[in-house]
């Protein structure tokens, strides 16, 4: 069986009006992901987060009565900089997806703090699209908790 042909890789960059500490404690701390990850309506819980180089994390919820999971393995972590892992998602009763990779670093700007995300090894446009409007959805979410716009923890 041939391999499945990949697409490019997907870049997504936010700037945030806080240190790179604090943007990288809200992408990482159980408590803060559960503010932001997923849509508004969802409940997203964490049931594991190994934040270590083969550690790994696992994500589930539900929206609109449809179940998801979310799990990956830490490839790299180094605080408070950068974050490489693997990504599975389940969604309701289908099978789980492709595993693909999330590179995530976090540059200091000062004042702000410059998350630059890139998602690979997605298989087809569909997959693509998901993580494209999932991530920019995260983090609309993720600047109004670290930004004292919403929730917080």
């Amino acid at each position: 069986m041939a391999e499945p042909k990949l697409l490019a890789p997907l870049h997504v960059v936010r700037r945030f009006d806080a240190p790179r500490e604090r943007v990288f404690r809200a992408f990482t701390d159980p408590k803060e992901i559960p503010l932001w990850f997923g849509k508004e309506d969802s409940a997203t819980r964490v049931v594991r987060l190994d934040l270590r180089e083969g550690g790994g994390f696992a994500f589930r919820g539900a929206h609109e009565g449809a179940e998801f999971e979310v799990r990956g393995s830490y490839r790299e972590v180094r605080i408070p900089e950068r974050l490489v892992f693997t990504w599975t998602e389940k969604m309701a009763d289908a099978q789980p997806s492709a595993e693909s990779l999330v590179t995530v670093e976090f540059r200091d700007l000062g004042n702000t703090t410059e998350v630059a995300l890139t998602h690979e090894r997605d298989v087809d446009e569909k997959q693509r699209r998901g993580h494209e409007g999932g991530w920019n959805l995260c983090f609309d979410r993720m600047a109004k908790l670290i930004e004292g716009k919403g929730r917080t923890v």
